[in-house]
């Protein structure tokens, strides 16, 4: 990287896309954490992506499990012939990103009709 230049490839919402297919029981504030945002934010991304419909999310007891929507579409026209799951697949595929224990759940069973509420 340059010197005094900062980036990274993936974007916080993709990130956080990792985050919930690599363990669908993650809390907002460990999200947070992992991703070194604030609560807030992590709530505002879980919120994108759930409201573009990356996301499915159901409550279970005072806690929500996230699913990811691996047949969404990639938003930008560059990889709009791909979808969250073609993305995705290939990076879990390789034993999933780091600071994640456990193996990849819920991420194979969810579809585009499970998306609609």
């Amino acid at each position: 990287m340059g010197a005094g230049r900062h980036w990274t490839l993936l974007t916080n919402h993709g990130a956080c896309l990792l985050l919930i297919a690599s363990r669908a029981d993650m809390t907002v504030s460990e999200v947070a954490g992992m991703l070194r945002v604030t609560e807030r934010s992590a709530t505002r991304i879980l919120a994108d992506l759930r409201t573009d419909g990356y996301l499915i999310v159901r409550r279970e007891g005072r806690r929500n499990r996230y699913s990811v929507n691996l047949d969404a579409p990639l938003r930008h026209p560059i990889g709009e012939n791909f979808s969250a799951g073609d993305l995705l697949g290939g990076i879990l595929a390789r034993a999933g990103p780091p600071g994640i224990e456990s193996a990849p759940t819920d991420v194979g069973d969810v579809t585009a009709e499970d998306a609609v509420e």
